[in-house]
This record gives C-alpha cells, sequence and structure tokens, in this order.
C-alpha cells in the first residue's frame, strides 16, 4: 500500500463519526467532534496526521499551537508537544475551549499551527532539511442549542437535620428545549437528596430561551458530613427542535452546609430528694448563628427509679445567643440512691425552613440528689401498763437541711393487745434540726404481756409540691409494766353465824397513781352465803386514799361454819375520762355455829320425862309380850 492511500485510510477512520479535516504539504489536522455551543466549556481533539510523500520520513519534536482568530471562543491550551510522528501516523493534541457565553451560531475558522523537524525513520537527519511551520485553517461549528446554567443555588439545611436545596436554573442557550429532565446528583454521600444521592424531575413542554425555572430538593446532612461547601453535580437532559435527545452537563454548582445546631445547658439547679418530687431548674442558650422557633427541651432518665414527670419545657423562639430557662418536675423511687445524676436532655425545634429536629442528648451533669427524708425519735418515755391505758412521750426531730410543713408523726399497733387511742399527732412545721415533742395516748387489754414493745411510728409530710408523703418508719421502744390492781380491799367484819344476816364492811385502798373517780363497788357469793345488797357507790378516790363500804350478806341455816370468801370488783373512771373494769378480788367471810335458845332445852326435857312415864306405864304389858314370845 503506498503512503498515500495509508493516510487517506487513517483520515478516514478519525471523522467517520463526523467532523472536519484540514491540511497543509505534509500535516493533516482531524477534528471528529467540531460542534460546539455557546457557554460550553469542551476539548478539541485534534488528530495531527503526517502525511509526507518521502517514504520514511519522520515529523521530529512535533509541537500544535491553536488560535481562535475571529472565533468566539478562548484557547485555554497554549500548546501541545508531540514528540515524533512517523509516515502515516497520527498524533492526538487535545485543547481546552471555552465559547463565549453571547456566541452567534455560525462556522469559525480555528488557525492551527503544527511545527516540526524532518528525519529519516531511522533517525538519520535528512540533508538540508531545516525546521518547518504549517498553519492550517479548521473549521468548528457553533450550533443553536439549549444550554442550562444555575444563576443561584441556596440551601437551608445544617449538619445533622433535614432541610432543601433550591436551585435556579436558565436556558442561557440559543434555542428552546422540549420535555427537559433535571438530574442532580450529590458528590458527597453525607448530603442526601431525596432520601439517595440523585434527584430527577422533568419539565413537561418547552423551556424557552432565557426562562428561569426552580428545582426544589429535599435533603438531609448526616451527622458526620462537614460543614463546608458541597458540589452538586446537575445534568438537563432535553429534546431539541429536530426531536433529538441532548444533555448538558452544567457547571457543578456549590452549596454551603450549616454547622450542626448546638445548645448549652447551664446554671443546673436542683430540688431532687429520694423518695419526693423534685424540679431539675437550668438555662438553654442558642448556640448556633439563627433563629429557632418552637423550642423545647425534652428531659428523659434511662434509670427506672427516677420518673421524670414534666419530661418537656417548652421555650419558644430562641434568637442566636439568647437563653431561656428551662424546668422538670422528676420524681426519684425509694430505691434510687443519693448520688450525682447525667440526665439526657435533648432539644427538639422547628428550622427556619419550617422541619422540626429533635437533637442528640446532651447530659445535664452535677444533678444533686438528696437522700430520703428522715426524722429522728427521741427522749422516749412511757406510763404504760397491762390493763390500762397509759402514754407514750418522745420528741421528733428534722433531720433534714430543708423546712418541712405540715408534719405528723402516726402510731399505729399491729398487736390487737394494745390500742392506739389517739394515733395522730400534729407538729405543724419543723426547721432543719428542729425537734418537738409528741404524745400517744395507748391502751393495754388485761391479756396484754409485759415487757419491751416496738410502737411502729411513721412521718406525714408535706413536700413543696403539695405532696403528702410517709417517712420510712421508725421503732419507738417502749415498756409496759405488769397489770397493778387499782384497789387493795380488806374485810373489816367478817364474820357470820348459821341463819344470820349481817353488814358486810370492806375497806378500799386506792393503790394507783391517779385519782379514780365515779366507782362503783359489786359483791358476789355463792351458797351458803348470799348477798342481800351487793352495791356500793364511792365518788372519788385520791392515790392512797381509803374508804370503807358495806353490803348486806346472809348465811343459810345449815351452812357449815368454816371460812368461806365472797369476790368483789370496780368500775371506775380513770383521769382521762374512760371506764375500767377491775378483776375480782376474793374476801373471806367465817361462818360460826349458832347457839340453842333456852326454850328449845325446855321442849327437850318435857320430852325426855313423857317418854320415860310412858315406858313405866307399858312395862308390864311389854313383859306378857315377850313372855307370849318366848320358846314353846
Amino acid at each position: 500500500m503506498s503512503r498515500l492511500v495509508l493516510v487517506a485510510a487513517v483520515c478516514i477512520g478519525l471523522i467517520a463519526g463526523g467532523g472536519a479535516v484540514a491540511s497543509d504539504a505534509g500535516v493533516v489536522v482531524v477534528l471528529s467532534d467540531d460542534t460546539l455551543v455557546a457557554g460550553e466549556e469542551a476539548t478539541l481533539d485534534l488528530q495531527i496526521v503526517n502525511r509526507e510523500t518521502v517514504a520514511g520520513e519522520t515529523m521530529q519534536g512535533t509541537t500544535v499551537e491553536v488560535d481562535a482568530g475571529d472565533a468566539p471562543l478562548t484557547v485555554r491550551t497554549a500548546e501541545r508537544s508531540l514528540g515524533n510522528v512517523p509516515t502515516g501516523a497520527s498524533r492526538t493534541a487535545p485543547f481546552d475551549v471555552v465559547v463565549d457565553e453571547n456566541a452567534t451560531p455560525g462556522t469559525y475558522d480555528l488557525e492551527v499551527t503544527v511545527t516540526y523537524r524532518t528525519i529519516e525513520d531511522d533517525g538519520e537527519v535528512v540533508p538540508e532539511a531545516t525546521t518547518e511551520t504549517e498553519t492550517i485553517d479548521l473549521e468548528v461549528t457553533i450550533e443553536e442549542r439549549a444550554r442550562f446554567a444555575v444563576v443561584n443555588a441556596t440551601t437551608d439545611v445544617h449538619v445533622g437535620e433535614p432541610g432543601a436545596i433550591e436551585l435556579e436554573l436558565k436556558n442561557v442557550g440559543t434555542e428552546t428545549a422540549r420535555n427537559a429532565t433535571v438530574e442532580v446528583q450529590s458528590i458527597d454521600p453525607g448530603l442526601q437528596i431525596g432520601g439517595g444521592t440523585t434527584f430527577t424531575r422533568t419539565f413537561s413542554g418547552e423551556w424557552a430561551v432565557d426562562e428561569t425555572r426552580t428545582v426544589r430538593l429535599a435533603t438531609r446532612a448526616t451527622d458526620d458530613t462537614e460543614a463546608r461547601v458541597h458540589a452538586l453535580d446537575v445534568t438537563v437532559r432535553f429534546y431539541d427542535s429536530l426531536g433529538v435527545r441532548r444533555s448538558d452537563d452544567v457547571h457543578e454548582p456549590g452549596v454551603e452546609v450549616g454547622p450542626e445546631q448546638e445548645f448549652a445547658v447551664g446554671n443546673v439547679t436542683s430540688t431532687l430528694r429520694v423518695g419526693e418530687d423534685g424540679r431539675v431548674d437550668a438555662t438553654i442558650r442558642n448556640e448556633g448563628n439563627r433563629s429557632l422557633e418552637n423550642v423545647v427541651a425534652i428531659l428523659a432518665s434511662p434509670n427506672p427509679n427516677v420518673d421524670v414527670r414534666d419530661t418537656e419545657s417548652s421555650v419558644g423562639t430562641l434568637e442566636p445567643g439568647e437563653q431561656r430557662d428551662i424546668s422538670f418536675r422528676v420524681r426519684l423511687d425509694d430505691g434510687a440512691d443519693p448520688d450525682e445524676r447525667l440526665l439526657p436532655l435533648a432539644v427538639r425545634y422547628r428550622t427556619p425552613g419550617g422541619d422540626v429536629v429533635v437533637g442528640d442528648p446532651v447530659d445535664v451533669v452535677d444533678v444533686a440528689v438528696a437522700p430520703k427524708q428522715e426524722f429522728a425519735v427521741e427522749d422516749v418515755t412511757s406510763t404504760l401498763q397491762v390493763g390500762k391505758d397509759g402514754r407514750v412521750n418522745a420528741t421528733i426531730r428534722n433531720e433534714a437541711n430543708r423546712t418541712i410543713e405540715g408534719v405528723v408523726a402516726i402510731v399505729e399497733s399491729p398487736n390487737p393487745n394494745i390500742a392506739v387511742r389517739d394515733p395522730e399527732w400534729y407538729v405543724g412545721t419543723l426547721g432543719p434540726g428542729e425537734q418537738r415533742d409528741i404524745s400517744f395516748r395507748v391502751g393495754l387489754r388485761e391479756d396484754a404481756e409485759p415487757g419491751e414493745r416496738a410502737l411502729p411510728l411513721v412521718v406525714r409530710y408535706r413536700t413543696p409540691y403539695a405532696d403528702n408523703l410517709l417517712s420510712d418508719q421508725i421503732d419507738v421502744p417502749v415498756i409496759v409494766a405488769e397489770k397493778i390492781e387499782p384497789f387493795e380491799v380488806e374485810a373489816i367484819s367478817r364474820t357470820i353465824t348459821q341463819g344470820e344476816e349481817i353488814t358486810y364492811r370492806v375497806e378500799i385502798r386506792n393503790a394507783g397513781d391517779e385519782r379514780y373517780t365515779d366507782i362503783e363497788a359489786q359483791l358476789f357469793a355463792t351458797p351458803p352465803l348470799a348477798v342481800t345488797d351487793g352495791e356500793a357507790y364511792v365518788p372519788g378516790l385520791a392515790p392512797g386514799e381509803s374508804t370503807e363500804i358495806a353490803f348486806g350478806l346472809e348465811a343459810e341455816d345449815d351452812a357449815t361454819p368454816t371460812t368461806y370468801s365472797v369476790s368483789i370488783d370496780f368500775r371506775y373512771e380513770d383521769e382521762i375520762g374512760d371506764r375500767h373494769l377491775t378483776d375480782r378480788q376474793r374476801l373471806p367471810v367465817d361462818v360460826l355455829e349458832s347457839e340453842p335458845s333456852p326454850i328449845v332445852f325446855v321442849a327437850v326435857a318435857a320430852l325426855l320425862v313423857g317418854v320415860f312415864a310412858l315406858a313405866y306405864w307399858q312395862r308390864e304389858r311389854l313383859r306378857r309380850v315377850i313372855d307370849d314370845l318366848g320358846p314353846e
């Protein structure tokens, strides 16, 4: 194949897809894509072909320059060096150009200058060879076509938040676009568009020259996204006037993602106490650079012993740098430990774009928790005694470092033999460390056991939030004394004769330590004794005082002379107005044999005389009878 045929084959292959060809004596310049669009940034790939007709000659040190001449574009590449180009071979020289925004569509000539020296293929310099420069005019065409530019790109998105991106796209070309589709792709995966990294929107109909349309994209910047300008890849696909599908890669616009919204929480104070409701108070400050609306602070606790009653504290609008007070009601169960707590606080707010955001929780540190409210019961004394009422006296002291109101001491006994008559004692207000006297009236049944006992006491009090709470149980030690009979009794007249009725006199003495009143005594007897008047009354007896009471008593005629007993009990009223019934106490009664009357002796003597007289008068008859009965 000749060199000329080889060069022709190369040129035909290079422009098979369309393009421009220009040549000079020994050089052919081929541009496969010679079509440009106003405002376009493009690369012109020039193919430089060595078509020297002398066999074995190579273009050495080949350089290429392009001059725009009158064409409305700028060549950004100054010069390309291609090295050696053998005969029939080609080299590519890429040149970056920018077409003017207002370029008029048409055909223009570019001036291509190729400089080289000719050498033999074996490297020998051709005799008398000189450096050659060939200038070739190459045609390019600037077409009428739609072209797009982002004239404005804005976003309100911040790190960790949703938001929106608005792109204003303008048809800056020379032809109307039809049925355009805008495709926006985020280069940074941390900037999500439409739930992913790519967003597509189609505009039906015509998009006229100089017409601007707005594309709004829902977006979100992930937590690990950097606060900086992020580039977007925008492509517009459309149909031209001939119905040909075209695409325009728009210059990458940048949108600035704002820094993560931050809040500062300070001035934390608390009135938290184990077993009670309290408050956590603080201030919150907007550390960002924008105004936020509907700001709400949200407090939560992962600790099951900490119950946040008011989980939200409304703040409202918060300007940059502005701070507001926040407050939460929190309850700590009895199982909570008195200690500092880390309570996570989050902030919910609405961005200027209308998106509602809940920020990541931050720990509110140094939330002090006081121990449970405690009271001390001391100086306990008691007058408790089996079978009677007594009093338990003590002092109660506020062990906390705060004033407590509505304090009431409460004593209740689970023992059925112990009855607390007045179980509540109102104390009122107790300052820190302050103590007051308390007293309870307690009754013990007859079958109660003497000895040491513990009475359970709790304290009801009112917290600063008007909650009525009960303290832990406090065991109050008391001593129950053995039963002491309130009256000592002694029989004054204790003898009675068979068949006699007497006045039975008894002396009673108050053996207790208080005055007894309205004393009703009753006497009881069993055969062969009988009470004829069994009741006596004493208005009152002071401790140690005694008096005499009398009853009616009789003995049966056939009573066996010996010592019998009667029993006596008392109903009485103590100093606090309670009625009591004593156990029965036994008293002796001596029954004596009665002496015979003189009339009886006379009757007995007469009877004996008669018996003897009758016996003497009948003695002869009695003898005859005996004789008749004798042996035959």
